[in-house]
């Protein structure tokens, strides 16, 4: 029963141009605890956050560090969004994969990424009033695997717009018996899409 039971509180308070929020309690069972900020340093935003929990009498850490920052470049909107993860309960290296993948936080749906160390980086250009390009990698620093994404924006009117891009994996990818997943990304193949959006 005690494993079920998730009761959180949380308060938010603002100081000069920062956020400032922490929040606390038991989750599934665990108790609890994280604080988080978000404001800017110069002409960049930055959002901060880490949390630890208590695992049954095992005490592990999450954090994640990111910034943004809009520049222009002739004439045009230029966006870098970079964040770090560091997440105690993921995969040190190839080993620790399926572990993770047959754990309970998995089943819950409460991992983000499965590597212990990740760095995510997106770019966004306006090349035209109406078309974007954009770039997002997403690399494991465990295991040197990293996600690579590809794509564009397109405004068809003022109430429709098409976007796509293409999904790419990096890494090891050689299957061996006592190593069913030998990187998070390497066995991630060529996917494609498509996507209309209409708003009505």
């Amino acid at each position: 029963m005690g494993e079920e039971v998730t009761a959180l509180a949380r308060g938010f308070a603002t100081w000069k141009n920062w956020g400032l929020s922490a929040w606390g309690g038991t989750l599934y069972g665990d108790p609890t605890g994280a604080v988080g900020a978000s404001g800017g340093i110069g002409p960049w935003a930055v959002n901060f956050e880490a949390v630890v929990r208590d695992y049954h009498g095992t005490v592990v850490g999450r954090a994640s560090i990111g910034t943004f920052r809009l520049f222009q470049v002739a004439d045009r909107d230029l966006t870098i969004l970079a964040e770090y993860q560091r997440d105690g309960r993921g995969a040190d290296g190839p080993d620790e994969l399926l572990t993770v993948l047959q754990s309970r936080e998995f089943r819950r749906g409460e991992y983000q990424v499965f590597g212990r160390d990740e760095v995510a980086v997106t770019t966004a250009y306006q090349i035209h009033p109406l078309w974007s390009v954009t770039g997002t990698t997403i690399w494991n620093l465990n295991d040197r695997s990293a996600l690579v994404f590809p794509g564009f924006s397109y405004s068809l009117s003022n109430e429709a717009s098409l976007a796509g891009g293409v999904f790419t994996g990096t890494g090891a990818s050689d299957y061996l018996p006592g190593r069913p997943l030998p990187s998070i990304y390497g066995l991630a193949g060529v996917t494609g899409y498509l996507s209309l959006t209409w708003y009505f």
